[in-house]
């Protein structure tokens, strides 16, 4: 629907599940605030486009008691963090095509992993693997989730996350590109609409907020009034977080579409 201004660079790779549909691994971690708690979660995006799988029908959850948390109760220990990531190696290399990872969430102290099965059978196999991890207390649940709802419910990203894990990638750009994200400079944002009317009452909204306009086209698309503005900004990930989400919404509100921003590089 919009050009693409702006490359979300994914952690996967291409693969073949055993079979099945083609699925291109999509690996994204973001953080949000569920019941007053701070959640850290990773999760295969790429699976959204084949789910459900019929084939395997079962949630099984594996949920870790973590030993060293912070005050938002995260892991505050290096060396506990490589354990788990050994964990996570480890199970991940026992499937069978009757099983696959889905993802994972790490909040108030707890690291839960989460599996779709074909059966239990895969629970006998991590249970030993767990034996040599006791300290952390881990425990195995399972049930039935025909269409995949925890999925979508626990695990996969809302619109305005996928927005900010954007956001998150662009600032990893800047930064292998030897940025500090400490100085200001100009950061520039493309909007689409549909209507010019609704693009000149989008331009009235985003002016009061010092934003400036660069550029007005339109182009063969079904949003076809294209907008371009810019405003000096700070580039720090909870300013840009801040100031997206806010144009994106107000694109929202004038039927139009928020599809990007970039920036220089800026070395000190």
């Amino acid at each position: 629907m919009f050009k693409q201004i702006i490359l979300f660079i994914s952690m996967g790779i291409f693969g073949n599940l055993f079979g099945q549909k083609n699925h291109t691994e999509n690996f994204e971690f973001y953080h949000r605030i569920e019941n007053n708690l701070k959640q850290f979660v990773v999760v295969d995006t790429g699976l959204n486009s084949i789910i459900p799988i019929k084939s395997k029908q079962n949630l099984l959850k594996i949920s870790f008691q973590m030993l060293n948390i912070d005050g938002e109760g995260l892991c505050s220990s290096e060396e506990e963090l490589a354990e788990f990531g050994e964990i996570e190696d480890r199970m991940i290399e026992k499937l069978t095509k009757d099983e696959i990872f889905v993802g994972r969430i790490t909040s108030n102290g707890l690291r839960d992993f989460y599996f779709y099965t074909k059966d239990k059978k895969i629970e006998l196999v991590f249970q030993d693997i767990l034996k040599k991890y006791e300290k952390f207390n881990a425990k195995i649940t399972f049930e039935v989730d025909e269409n995949w709802n925890k999925y979508h419910k626990l695990l996969y990203p809302t619109d305005e996350e996928f927005q900010k894990i954007g956001n998150r990638n662009v600032l990893d750009n800047l930064e292998e590109g030897g940025d500090k994200l400490t100085l200001e400079r100009e950061v520039f944002h493309w909007i689409y609409f549909k209507t010019e009317k609704d693009q000149e009452n989008y331009i009235k909204e985003v002016e009061k907020l010092n934003f400036s306009v660069v550029a007005k086209n339109k182009i063969k698309d079904e949003f076809p009034y294209q907008l371009q503005i810019k405003r000096v900004d700070n580039v720090d990930e909870e300013s840009v977080n801040e100031y997206v989400i806010q144009l994106w919404k107000l694109a929202s509100k004038y039927n139009g579409g928020y599809d990007g921003w970039e920036t220089s590089i800026e070395k000190e």
